[in-house]
């Protein structure tokens, strides 16, 4: 049954070498299918692949990458990333398979990695300000140092794991882009990532096993981070995009393309909710799996990204050490109770209910930055005042952003696509000038917990962070196993 589902991805993967949407090879994705071929037995199609692949490298400046990596921006993807991955992939089937290798040829790959480790990722998997992109090239330089031995990795391997452990918060959370700002980035991306926190978790493990590092020295930040991650979990088996900064990446209500990396970190994990939340994450990737493919979500496709891309990210699944014996075992979704209280986050379930509640706050506008502090609908408060809001400047950068998803989806004529974008706009733009401001939208304090309560203020705010001055709710959530009170004082 397992090995089913990944022939199956090995020829939606083949069949779609040029991917459909983006109308390009994305080389850093492709790489992936080697996963599956190892896996399966199917050494020579990994070897072709392989061969193929290293006839990509090409010099950007000084750097010798694989192309198209950033040179072409069809490719929604970049160097490090790419180059990362391909290093990962093939390092990784060399130090299993180097054997099938003519000597010729693995002289010639052998070099090519060379060229792309010692040129390219010995810096940038260090040094890059992208949290996961940075290590995204480390799982590339830590497979390589595997391989090769080499020690003076080891070093720079140390030093990017320190530097992206340093930057997560108190409670676990990974920053999609720290200090934003600082690289005059939009800060609404200084926030929290739902599609990316299992990511940096997942590729964390992955490179202090590769380099061969005490797993112990690391470990109690790295089950934070995992803490983290589930506290963002639905029972129903996939995140609550709520606290998803990177926001234009999904205009679809859920996600479950990241499901891939959950998958592998909380296999890693000794938490007992792990364990239980890792069936109801499978039992999702089997239930977005249909005609030979995974789908991010059911309905139509709007989403950024791609099936290359999400087919692709499978080959972390097939990492998890006893995969096939988690993959059987998933057949239908289990009951979970969730009750993890955090600085930054609460996320409080029992029979009946599940309620998720952030206190991120952040510069925002309608394609980046957390918005909803998951205060429940059924009980928000609505505020209207006969003054329009003149938008902040940052709402020029999401136009901007959202006029060039318009373009690649035209230019792979996903016109439906393409025409939803360019409606979400108009429409976001315009709620943008109205004086409506929300609970759910507010500014929340402080959690403070006595006991089963659950007491907190909120300033309540319009849609993309213009405050109501003046005006405090004080809250108070009482849990219990078969529902919750809720107190609203003004």
């Amino acid at each position: 049954m397992f090995n089913n589902f990944l022939e199956q991805i090995t020829r939606y993967l083949g069949r779609n070498i040029y991917c459909q949407k983006h109308k390009i090879e994305h080389t850093g994705k492709n790489i992936y299918a080697v996963d599956f071929y190892s896996y399966l037995g199917e050494l020579e199609k990994a070897k072709e692949l392989i061969l193929n692949t290293v006839k990509k490298l090409i010099k950007d400046g000084d750097n010798w990458i694989f192309y198209p990596g950033g040179l072409n921006h069809y490719n929604k993807s970049n160097n490090i990333v790419d180059c990362g991955a391909i290093v990962d992939c093939i390092s990784s089937f060399l130090k299993k398979h180097k054997d099938i290798f003519t000597k010729d040829e693995l002289n010639k790959i052998e070099d090519v990695l060379k060229k792309v480790v010692y040129t390219y990722l010995i810096k940038a998997a260090v040094y890059k300000p992208v949290t996961n992109q940075r290590l995204w090239g480390l799982t590339g330089l830590a497979s390589y140092y595997n391989y090769s031995k080499d020690e003076q990795l080891l070093d720079p391997i140390k030093e990017s794991i320190n530097i992206s452990l340093s930057e997560m918060t108190s409670d676990g959370f990974f920053i999609y882009f720290p200090n934003a700002g600082e690289h005059n980035a939009f800060e609404g991306y200084n926030g929290p990532t739902t599609y990316y926190q299992s990511r940096h978790t997942s590729f964390l493990y992955y490179v202090i096993e590769k380099a061969g590092l005490d797993l112990k020295d690391y470990s109690v930040k790295l089950e934070k981070s995992i803490e983290a991650l589930l506290g963002m979990y639905k029972k129903e088996g996939y995140k609550d995009l709520n606290l998803e900064c990177k926001r234009w990446y999904w205009l679809s209500d859920y996600e479950i393309a990241s499901h891939s990396f959950d998958v592998y970190a909380l296999s890693k994990s000794s938490n007992p909710l792990a364990g239980q939340l890792l069936n109801n994450l499978l039992f999702q990737v089997k239930n977005h799996f249909y005609n030979g493919y995974l789908h991010s979500h059911k309905g139509i496709n709007n989403n950024f990204q791609c099936y290359v891309f999400w087919n692709a990210h499978l080959a972390w699944i097939v990492r998890v050490v006893n995969i096939k014996e988690l993959w059987n075992k998933s057949q239908n979704l289990k009951e979970i109770d969730f009750n993890i209280k955090l600085d930054r986050l609460v996320n409080v379930s029992g029979n009946n209910y599940q309620i998720i509640l952030n206190n991120f706050w952040q510069s925002r506008n309608f394609t980046s930055g957390v918005i909803n502090n998951g205060f429940p609908n059924l009980y928000n408060k609505k505020f209207f005042r006969f003054k329009f809001i003149y938008p902040k400047k940052n709402i020029l950068i999401s136009i901007r952003e959202n006029l060039y998803h318009i373009r690649v989806a035209f230019h792979g004529a996903k016109f439906i696509e393409g025409f939803y974008l360019f409606y979400w706009m108009i429409k976001e733009v315009f709620i943008s000038f109205l004086p409506i401001y929300q609970l759910k939208y507010g500014k929340i304090n402080k959690f403070n917990w006595y006991g089963n309560k659950l007491k907190f203020e909120i300033i309540p705010a319009t849609k993309f962070g213009v405050l109501l001055k003046g005006i405090n709710y004080y809250i108070e959530f009482i849990f219990n196993k078969d529902g919750y009170n809720l107190i609203i004082k003004k």
